[in-house]
């Protein structure tokens, strides 16, 4: 179920993005890049562990929820794929990203050496359960709920610690 305070803030991010989308993206935008740059980098998967436990805790995530991070270079991005029987488009090859692969399993694909407030971002949408209600939408329907409300989320959680 939805709370009120979602749909709140869906309903603001909405007026906003009507009123100047080239605002919104950019703000969105500007938010991520500043945290990512600010952020220290994950170099090692000894530090992975580490950091997603971490999360995990402050998101108070559910102790059956398994959470398989990747730790991805590019010359891996076929083994990816193959290790977790995956379809081109799946994942962006660049970016990091997350998906439901079975019912209570998740796949982060974090990129070496990226930030810790990447992956603060990336925990929070399978924490949060982003990765779980996009399963039956349109393709339409996915990105207007993903740029006016998983996106926005997740990105104020990683800069600034907000849970909304």
């Amino acid at each position: 179920m939805v709370s009120l305070r979602k749909c709140i803030y869906g309903g603001i991010a909405t007026a906003i993005i009507l009123a100047s989308p080239k605002c919104y993206v950019k703000t969105l935008k500007s938010i991520a890049t500043d945290c990512a740059k600010s952020s220290p980098k994950i170099r090692s998967q000894t530090e992975l562990i580490a950091e997603t436990q971490r999360i995990r805790e402050d998101l108070k995530a559910e102790k059956d929820l398994e959470i398989e991070i990747y730790f991805y270079t590019p010359d891996k991005w076929k083994e990816f794929l193959e290790t977790y029987n995956l379809e081109e488009g799946e994942f962006n090859k660049r970016g990091n990203g997350a998906k439901k692969i079975g019912n209570k399993t998740h796949l982060i694909k974090f990129n070496k050496n990226s930030s810790v407030c990447s992956l603060e971002h990336e925990l929070y949408h399978v924490i949060d359960g982003h990765t779980e209600d996009q399963e039956g939408r349109t393709l339409i329907g996915k990105k207007l709920r993903e740029w006016l409300v998983y996106e926005p989320q997740a990105i104020l959680y990683s800069a600034y610690g907000w849970r909304i």
